[in-house]
């Protein structure tokens, strides 16, 4: 009977690891709308009631800044430690500062009433874009001063990659010739900075929409919409599209992303999806805090965070994934680090470990150093009950080489070598 107890206990254990995600204290109730790091220990994260935060030790611990103004801020971009703009949408207004949030000042986009205001976007600490429902407005000296370009179409979103390059998804109606009232989706790009564009695809809107763009850089990037798929990709620019690119058959919509790299990257909406392969093929993701996040942001394909309402804040330092399973029902009676299988390897391995009965269950490191004793990924951070796990390493993105990797719990540390050879 004890055995079985003990084995049901590690069974339970074992399927409630869906992802390697640990909440954060945001210190704010608000909902939270955005989240931009610099590095691994300095980002901003901004919301509702004028909600900024600001967090030093990568996000360990938050600070609630002063807001110069009172709206519900939903953008924000850091551009160095001291170089930060945030951005209201609703309140057509941006934030920014020159010294990482100890002064900030504000400055308000005119923007006519009848304009719907759609989004807010900054290339770098002086270019920035504003997106109305008929208008792109663009600032070239840090939010001071906005110059009205017309785009004649109902717009719907818009991506900018620098200063010059962005693309914008819109819709627009045909009053004639008949069938008069007919809608299209098209796509645009424009080279020069929102003064002209030019029309990349046109699409009969029936059950099918674009509903939002979303560009990696001058040439890979998805759109959002209604047909076979929920994303479709392209890899030239956007002059054609690959619409299977995820959820055939069933409409998803996806309203952030966050890509360190260009084939890495996650998208949040409806669901949590992840590819590590450009956008080719997509993994649903879960975790422990459901799956509708507003914002996210991730520094490198392991450490990243994502923010939701009621001040949610989780952070991950494995890319989303725990990447470890229980594969033994038995409880060790002592600690114990293996050497990792296949060794030499390319590029995934297998490092098994042991976690023995404690008074107290210590938080479990499992982390990576490169040959210059710097950390270069953490496999596991989390409190273990006792048992064998095994965890996975895709190393995928990173050179040839020696490598150590290093068990850490309560008072036991125990480190050995590893080699990648590509």
């Amino acid at each position: 009977m004890k055995k079985i107890i003990i084995f049901l206990i590690i069974f339970i254990h074992h399927f409630s690891i869906h992802s390697q995600w640990l909440q954060q204290t945001s210190g704010t109730s608000n909902n939270l709308k955005s989240i931009n790091f610099i590095n691994a220990n300095t980002g901003f994260c901004v919301g509702s009631g004028s909600t900024i935060l600001k967090t030093t030790n990568g996000g360990a611990n938050w600070v609630t800044l002063i807001s110069p103004v009172q709206t519900n801020f939903d953008y924000v971009r850091m551009f160095s430690v001291s170089n930060v703009i945030i951005g209201s949408v609703s309140g057509n207004l941006i934030v920014r500062s020159y010294d990482g949030g100890t002064t900030m000042e504000n400055f308000v986009i005119n923007i006519p009433g009848n304009e719907t205001k759609k989004k807010v976007q900054f290339v770098s600490f002086l270019n920035g874009f504003f997106l109305t429902g008929a208008k792109i407005y663009k600032t070239t000296d840090g939010g001071i001063n906005w110059n009205p370009y017309s785009t004649n179409v109902g717009n719907r979103d818009m991506c900018f990659i620098n200063e010059n390059t962005g693309w914008l998804c819109n819709a627009y109606t045909i009053p004639y010739p008949p069938p008069s009232g007919t809608t299209y989706s098209e796509v645009r790009l424009t080279v020069n900075g929102g003064a002209n564009w030019e029309v990349l695809v046109s699409i009969q809107e029936f059950s099918f929409s674009i509903s939002r763009i979303f560009f990696i850089d001058n040439t890979n990037g998805f759109y959002n919409g209604f047909v076979s798929s929920s994303l479709a990709r392209t890899n030239n620019g956007g002059y054609s599209w690959n619409a299977g690119a995820y959820g055939a058959g069933s409409y998803k919509n996806y309203y952030n992303t966050s890509f360190p790299n260009s084939n890495t990257g996650w998208f949040i909406g409806d669901q949590l999806i992840k590819t590590t392969n450009g956008g080719l093929n997509w993994n649903l993701m879960t975790t422990s805090f459901g799956s509708v996040f507003n914002g996210i942001h991730f520094i490198d394909t392991s450490t990243g965070w994502m923010v939701s309402n009621s001040g949610l804040i989780i952070k991950t330092t494995t890319g989303g994934l725990s990447g470890i399973s229980i594969i033994s029902s038995e409880i060790p009676s002592q600690f114990s680090l293996s050497q990792n299988y296949p060794n030499p390897f390319n590029p995934t391995t297998k490092i098994k470990f042991q976690i023995p009965p404690s008074l107290s269950i210590a938080q479990t490191f499992l982390s990576v150093y490169d040959a210059l004793g710097r950390e270069v990924t953490t496999l596991v951070n989390q409190q273990l009950k006792p048992g064998t796990y095994e965890a996975s390493w895709d190393a995928s993105n990173f050179p040839s080489g020696v490598y150590f990797y290093k068990l850490s719990s309560g008072d036991f540390v125990e480190t050995k070598k590893m080699v990648i050879i590509k």
